[in-house]
Parts: structure tokens; sequence; C-alpha cells
């Protein structure tokens, strides 16, 4: 289990150090208001005050800016419980009575705009990693078009509110939001009619001046400029932009190309749903479809995933923020997002029957990432402990449009089981197969198992075939995976007790042996991969 932790520093070198100390503590950044203050997830066993470089109390010398940012923050904790029940919970978002979120896959005017697309937006490839966000909250110097401190507060507080679900719901992304918060008042003309006027005609009059405040080029060009810089600066994966004002715009909430626009009001939702908002159309920035109204199949993201959690496509829709006001992420948008992983790397380590001798490596392969995740264990034969052994396997995970750079570059495809006797002196017998059998095989574990071909003196193998990371077709890919314990005659419940990425309509098994666990003592354990077809 794992807990937050708001930390201060008072040096950005000092932030850096910290940053570094909780990664090796297992832990990770997820709000980086600025070097000075900042949010971790780390183990329920961390302890703060063991840090060199930072400490749970502002220094006084902390700037007005991250000031606001950790009061947000802090403000969202004492209600987490409370924010999350909606009064329009699980509402679509083209429900009656209120105006649809705009982005250029639904907007042909929006998608008319020169470098605007929802997909292939070179600052905006994939949610994963490290991603600067450009709060620009906008007012004006007439009294119906001022921001106030309070509604500067809400904004910031629901901006982080939003971008918090979005970093938690994927932890193999290691997502980490890189803030720039500006504040700024401009003198502008509100375009006349927001209904007929262009989005471009609202949206210049306020947008163009607070670029140059900014220092940059006051036009869509600036929009650019601003968010390569942004993303140079702050030394992160990804960047956009994000302009929050209330001068009237072309349409109350709207993402395209580096961008996404919102008005304060947020329509009839309201600003205490702007979080739910804000990472819908986040999500548009990064390649996903909207899965609402007049959404189609079509594939969307830089991986090219299928739309099929839209409505017009599957009687069986699953919550999904892509369809409507809920904090739920369907397989479909993850894949789209860029979530999809491959296992590029393994190992496989031996001691004795009660892991109280030391622990041996026997075997390695591939690359070994910081995403490390058990695939199998259990009662096994090891040259270091006879019978008296058991086992785990472990595998590594890259992102498919990242894989990390191994000998081969190849990725775990495909997969089989193979069953032998005992001592492993009679026929091994293929039981079952997954993916694709490639000539080049690594081991996902083996040990004491079941068959029905030598029943109980069986010894299984699990196998796994290796691919070329990027090749086409893709087909299948895994989407997660799962350990499932029962009894040792599989008759009583089954109960998870491991698994990492999301679950998916198909599921194979790749293994199966005699294991241990606190609920059945001895028992039997199954190994699972959750596949996506794509």
């Amino acid at each position: 289990m794992s807990y937050d932790v708001l930390l201060f520093t008072s040096a950005s070198s000092n932030y850096f150090a910290t940053e570094s100390e909780i990664r090796d503590n297992d832990g990770r950044v997820i709000h980086k208001f600025s070097d000075a203050a900042f949010v971790a997830i780390v183990p329920d066993e961390f302890d703060p005050s063991q840090l060199r470089h930072a400490g749970v109390t502002a220094p006084p010398t902390l700037d007005e800016t991250s000031q606001l940012a950790a009061s947000a923050w802090n403000s969202l904790q004492t209600d987490r419980v409370g924010r999350m029940l909606s009064m329009t919970e699980g509402l679509s978002w083209d429900a009656e009575g209120y105006q649809t979120p705009r982005h250029a896959g639904n907007d042909p005017e929006l998608a008319a705009q020169p470098g605007v697309s929802s997909t292939g937006t070179a600052t905006s490839l994939y949610m994963i990693g490290s991603i600067a966000v450009g709060v620009v909250i906008v007012s004006g110097t007439q009294s119906q078009y001022t921001v106030s401190q309070a509604e500067r507060t809400t904004i910031v507080a629901e901006v982080i509110e939003g971008l918090d679900f979005l970093a938690r719901i994927e932890p193999l992304a290691r997502v980490t939001f890189v803030y720039d918060i500006n504040f700024l008042t401009v003198t502008a003309t509100p375009c006349s009619n927001p209904s007929t006027d262009s989005y471009e005609q609202c949206e210049a009059p306020w947008r163009d001046p607070a670029l140059q405040q900014l220092g940059y080029t006051g036009s869509p060009a600036g929009i650019g400029e601003y968010v390569t810089a942004l993303k140079t600066s702050k030394d992160t994966a990804w960047a956009y932009a994000a302009f929050f004002t209330k001068y009237p715009c072309h349409h109350f909430a709207y993402a395209g190309g580096q961008r996404l626009v919102m008005e304060y009001s947020n329509d009839n939702w309201g600003p205490s749903q702007i979080n739910r908002l804000f990472a819908h159309e986040t999500c548009h920035l990064f390649g996903a479809a909207d899965e609402y109204g007049s959404c189609t199949c079509a594939n969307s993201g830089q991986l090219s995933v299928p739309n099929n959690n839209c409505k017009n496509c599957t009687p069986n829709q699953v919550p999904c923020l892509m369809d409507a006001n809920t904090l739920n992420m369907c397989q479909w948008t993850r894949g789209q997002l860029g979530w999809e992983w491959g296992i590029v790397g393994g190992s496989r380590v031996v001691t004795d029957k009660a892991s109280k001798a030391p622990f041996v490596e026997v075997d390695r392969w591939g690359v070994q990432t910081e995403s490390q995740i058990m695939l199998s264990h259990g009662f096994a034969w090891s040259e270091q402990y006879g019978s008296n052994t058991y086992t785990y396997t472990y595998g590594y995970l890259a992102p498919l449009q990242n894989p990390v750079a191994s000998p081969h570059k190849k990725i775990l495809v495909g997969g089989e089981i193979q069953v032998t006797n005992g001592s492993s002196t009679k026929p091994f017998i293929t039981t079952s197969q997954w993916g694709q059998q490639t000539g080049e095989a690594v081991s996902l574990g083996n040990g004491i198992g079941w068959s029905s071909q030598y029943g109980a003196d069986t010894y299984v193998y699990f196998r796994g075939y290796l691919g070329a990371a990027l090749a086409p077709p893709r087909g299948t890919v895994l989407a997660g995976g799962r350990i499932r314990e029962t009894s040792a005659d599989s008759k009583k419940p089954f109960l998870d007790t491991s698994s990492w990425g999301s679950a998916t309509s198909s599921e194979t098994v790749f293994g199966g042996q005699s294991s241990w666990s606190e609920k059945y003592g001895v028992g039997y354990g199954y190994f699972s991969f959750f596949l996506l077809h794509v």
C-alpha cells in the first residue's frame, strides 16, 4: 500500500536529489508544482523524515504560486471522499440540458485550424512519463471578466484534481504532471456573438495579449512557441497549454492541437466539475476519442487503437471518462493514450520452500526495467535447493511505443504450457498455447503441478516466445495480468493476490503450479495475461 505526501525544498537542486531518493524507495512524484513544492506517492513504510533535502513543512521563502498550489492540494485532501461524489455522476457528456465538450475529432471548424489534431501532435503523443502543463488563467479588467482570487484557487484545485486521476489510473505509465501556473490580466474587447463568431474570433482577443505577456507571439503560433518552450524549460517528455477565462468563447470547453480552452462557468456542469471535463479534454490532446453521440469505431491515438467502447460500436459499453462524467477509464481509451505494454525482459530466482534461504538468480533474459511484475511463483526443483525449492519469476515492462533497447529489440508475443512427469524424464506434452509461437523461447516459470496426462506426478514448464517489438500487424497485445490462488484441488474460491495493468474480456492462463498463499497455505496458483486485440 501507499500514501501521498506533500513535500517542500528550499533549492531547485534539492528537488532532483529528493526525486531520486523517492524513486529509490519505490515511490514517484505525481505533481510537481515547482522545484519547491511537489506531491509524491510513497510506500506505507516510507518515512518522509528520512529525506535529506526535503520535508513536509513549507519554507518561509515559498513563492506565492507554490503556496496556492499547495493550499489547493491540501483542501482536496480534506474533502477527497466528498469530492469523488458528483450529482451528475455517470451522466453522458451529451445529456439533455448540457453542452458537449468539443475537440478536433467532433468539430470540423476546430479540425480545420492549422496544426490541430487529436492524434499525432508531436508534443502529446503518449500520456507516459513527465508532462508539462501550462495553466494560463486570463482575467479581464472589466468586472464581468475578472477572475477573483477565490476563483483562481478553484481553477487550480480543479486542474490538480483532474490530473490527479490521470496520474494514478495507470501506475505503469509513471505519469508526472509538471505545472507552469500563470495569472494574467488583459484588456480585451470580447467577440460580439459567441454562438456565430468563430473559435479564433472569440479566443484571439484575450489569448493573444496573454501570450504576449508570457513573451510569445500573439497568435495561434504563439501557443506552439509557449508549449515548445515549456517542454524544454521543464525538461519533460510532453507538454500542452490549458487556458481558462471568463471572456466569452465560441464554446465553453474545447481542445485541439497543443491547447485546451475552458470557460470558468463550465456550462451547466459548473466550476465544481471542471476537474472531470479538464481530464476529458486532456485525454483528447493525447489521442483519446469520444464515446458518446456520433462517435465511431475508428482507430485513434498514436497506437491506432479502435474506439470499441463507443456507444455506437458495442451493446455492452462500460463506464469511461470519454463517454460520461465518471472517474473510470475503459481499456480502449487506455490504449489510445499509449498505455499498452510489452514484456521486454525477465528473471527467475529460487530459494527454499520457506523463502528464508538466500535468493539465487537462475535465469535472466532481455532488459530489466524499473517496471517489474511478478509472473509466477510456486514449489519447484532447483540445483541449489533440490526438492526444497520455491521459485519466483518476474517480468519487466516497457511501453510499446518506446521499447527498451535490448540486443534483439524483442517483446513477449506468445507462449505455451508444457507438462512432463515429476522427474522430467517422460515426453513433454503441450497442453495450451497463446499468441505467436516463434523460434525464440524464454522461461516464464516452472514447477510442481498437475495435469490430466501425468496426474500428481507432473512438472510444468511455462514458455514465452519473443517477437519484434514494433512489427505490424500488432494484433494481440498485453493489457495486464494477474495471479490467482485457490486450494490444492482447485475447488475453493479463486482469489486475486497480484495484478498489473488493466483487465480485459480476453484472458489467457499461461501457467499454473503448486504454490503457497496466506489464505490457503499450500494451494494452487494460476497465472494469466489480459489481452487486447488491436
